[in-house]
């Protein structure tokens, strides 16, 4: 109920009661709620199913009872509330989704393919119920009307679309367009914002429409709306497919390519498409439309599909080992080439946008602000540290390096002196940049010596190429760091390498005061005899007023030292002692005893033991 009530618009004017639904908004908020963000048609078709229970419930609108089923219609008499038109509503979204989730599953399989058109043929009926009930009715206001022909325009577009009747597709998704339009027109800026994405997913579907009709100026905006990512998802696959197409057209021409003086047939296919794909990959780079983001999407594709195009050369010279393959090896150099110069533009690309995030001091590609390169620590870049890591441009540039070597060791080119000095030029200036970064690396772990070594480093290789430079072509494809870098580079040095040594003057300093303040201050003199006071010191400390508690000379009153209060003796010569005989003694007792004595030991009265 909660759900729902949102939706409805009552209009109580001149005595009878309007209500109103935006389907769209409803939809729109379902989709994206309930799998379709992720595609996940098969979650929202489980949704679709478990509301339109809930609204049959609610509305009693039941199909029978338990143990049989009376399909009802929903007619104009029955509409009272508006939930009878979402009911309709939910019903065709529930067999639209499971024909989408049958189209995620059919590929090849003609069967799914089959039900697939079922589901949409059902959906398409249930939207044109739904247009009918809303025309036929006065208690809909006219927004809701026009959302409802509208909507039934595109779902019966889309069946069309996808029984490949292209002209009845094309006049219904330009009825469901138009009315979109004018939607958004009626509406504010951001409560249009829904209606023009809609017609932004319709635009695609309605110029493929067109190129299959025969309009041949269509490919042009096809082709540049799935650069940009503009396409519904009805289209799927086939524009893909379709671009494809008209690229092996375009490619059956092109027979041999020119490069560095080589003529070089190509037989391959999709070295073909690869080449085609490249020149048009140029033409678009070229536009100022096109955003850094836009830029990087499109080198990771064209990246990977020369990856491809490689690894079917290779595939070639392998299956050619036996025969003279030296057009191949030739092709195989040319598009190893192309692939590592692509990889080098890409990851440039990429440090660019990593600088734009770094502080002055870490821009060499690009211009630096004015006057920022004197202060490493301000606010600005401390907060344009959190952003990126110096590890990240360490990683481009060896990549960057690892490219540059490739081309180096390709063979077509080993007998290019001019092109081996150039990349052996461009491969001095990227060690540079990269030993600059490390050395900054080394700096923010306070490894003084280690970055003040790298900076020297990275001064020899940047005079190296800066020797070089002037002597090659400026207009060289091949040359990516210039002059004007180097320069810049090298003013970076020289700054970093003064604050670099001032920090690990600053540091020793600071270790040496904290070292000579953590010393041992109490107690006598006598007992720190390792380090020294001057005699101000010893004065402050006699007075007591330094803090410290040293004694002039040593300990008083002297410490107590323990010792035993009671001494024990071991007497070892105890063994060794010869005592006096007794025996004189012993006889004289003996005898005092008398008669009385020998009378008691007669009788037993004197046993005494």
């Amino acid at each position: 109920m909660g759900e729902d009530d949102l939706v409805a618009s009552v209009d109580g004017s001149q005595g009878q009661s309007t209500f109103g639904l935006d389907v769209l908004s409803v939809i729109k908020s379902a989709q994206s709620q309930h799998g379709l963000r992720h595609g996940d048609y098969q979650r929202y078709h489980g949704y679709c199913s478990r509301r339109i229970k809930r609204l049959r419930k609610v509305l009693g609108f039941k199909m029978g009872e338990k143990k049989r089923v009376t399909p009802k219609v929903i007619t104009v008499k029955s509409i009272t509330d508006y939930r009878y038109l979402l009911l309709v509503v939910m019903t065709t979204e529930r067999a639209w989704s499971y024909a989408m989730h049958l189209k995620q599953l059919a590929s090849d399989d003609t069967r799914k393919r089959h039900h697939m058109i079922q589901r949409l043929k059902k959906a398409a009926a249930q939207a044109k119920h739904l247009n009918q009930l809303c025309e036929d009715t006065n208690v809909v206001d006219a927004r809701t009307k026009l959302e409802g022909k509208a909507y039934s325009s595109y779902i019966n577009g889309v069946f069309h679309f996808e029984c490949q009747e292209w002209s009845e597709a094309m006049q219904l998704f330009d009825t469901a367009k138009t009315i979109y339009g004018k939607l958004c027109e009626a509406k504010t800026k951001e409560e249009g914002a829904l209606y023009r994405q809609m017609n932004d997913d319709i635009s695609p579907n309605i110029r493929y429409c067109a190129y299959n009709i025969g309009d041949e100026t269509a490919m042009n905006d096809l082709i540049q709306m799935r650069s940009s990512r503009k396409q519904d998802v009805l289209l799927g696959d086939k524009l893909d497919s379709l671009v494809i197409q008209v690229k092996e057209q375009k490619a059956m021409s092109m027979s041999e390519i020119t490069w560095k003086s080589y003529k070089i047939p190509i037989k391959n296919s999709k070295v073909r498409v690869f080449l085609i794909s490249l020149k048009t990959f140029e033409r678009e780079l070229a536009t100022d439309s096109k955003t850094r983001e836009e830029k990087l999407e499109m080198f990771e594709d064209i990246v990977n599909e020369g990856k491809e195009s490689l690894q079917c050369v290779r595939d070639d010279i392998n299956l050619a080992m036996q025969v003279k393959a030296t057009d191949l090896d030739n092709l195989y150099s040319y598009v190893s080439y192309t692939c590592n110069m692509l990889t080098v533009r890409r990851n440039l690309l990429l440090a660019e946008e990593l600088e734009s995030k770094s502080p002055a001091r870490f821009r060499v590609l690009t211009e630096r602000p004015v006057a920022n390169l004197s202060t490493p620590k301000t606010p600005s870049t401390q907060q344009g540290a959190k952003k990126f890591k110096l590890s990240d441009f360490i990683r481009l540039y060896d990549i960057i390096l690892s490219s540059l070597q490739e081309i180096q060791n390709l063979k077509t080119l080993a007998n290019k002196e001019d092109l081996i000095k150039v990349i052996a030029t461009q491969v001095q200036a990227f060690r540079a940049l990269k030993c600059f970064f490390i050395s900054e690396a080394f700096s923010e772990q306070s490894k003084w010596k280690e970055a003040i070594a790298l900076y020297e480093r990275v001064l020899e290789y940047a005079n190296r190429a800066l020797q070089e430079l002037p002597k090659i072509d400026s207009k060289s494809e091949e040359i990516f760091i210039n002059v004007n870098h180097l320069e810049r580079l090298v003013e970076t040095i020289a700054f970093s390498k003064y604050h670099t040594h001032a920090s690990a003057v600053m540091q020793a300093s600071d270790a040496k005061s904290d070292s000579k303040d953590n010393i041992a201050v109490s107690g006598p003199i006598t007992d720190n005899l390792e380090h020294y006071y001057d005699s101000n010191e010893l004065f402050n400390s006699a007075q007591g007023t330094s803090g410290k508690s040293l004694s002039l000379t040593s300990h008083f009153p002297p410490a107590f030292v323990p010792a035993p209060n009671k001494p024990v003796f071991f007497d070892l010569a105890l063994n060794h002692v010869a005592f006096p005989s007794l025996e004189d003694k012993t006889v004289a007792k003996a005898k005092a005893g008398g008669i009385s004595g020998i009378i008691k030991s007669f009788w037993g009265w004197g046993g005494g033991k």
